[in-house]
């Protein structure tokens, strides 16, 4: 697996209101906007992409080694992290 080559976080939101719509930039650490008006939802997920994707080496990493260990029925489990980092990198989950 490869590195994420996205803007490394952390990613700060800025909400305010917009036709009554609750909505959000997002800024990286340097200031600099990276995305505006988004629902805030939406914002809030894409906010925490960093931090998720890094929980989810840790986890993948965690799992690894329980199989390792002999524990089989985690196999499953990683195939479907495997996959979530692979598209959260843009990479094939082959």
């Amino acid at each position: 697996m490869s590195k994420f080559k996205g803007t490394p976080g952390p990613w700060l939101l800025s909400k305010y209101e917009d036709g009554g719509v609750q909505v959000a930039d997002i800024f990286d650490s340097n200031g600099e906007c990276k995305t505006a008006c988004l629902n805030i939802d939406d914002a809030r997920l894409i906010a925490a992409a960093p931090e998720l994707l890094e929980a989810l080496c840790k986890t993948r990493r965690t799992i690894q080694a329980l199989i390792d260990d002999g524990h089989m029925g985690y196999v499953d489990l990683r195939s479907s992290i495997d996959a979530a980092i692979a598209k959260a990198l843009g990479e094939d989950a082959t």
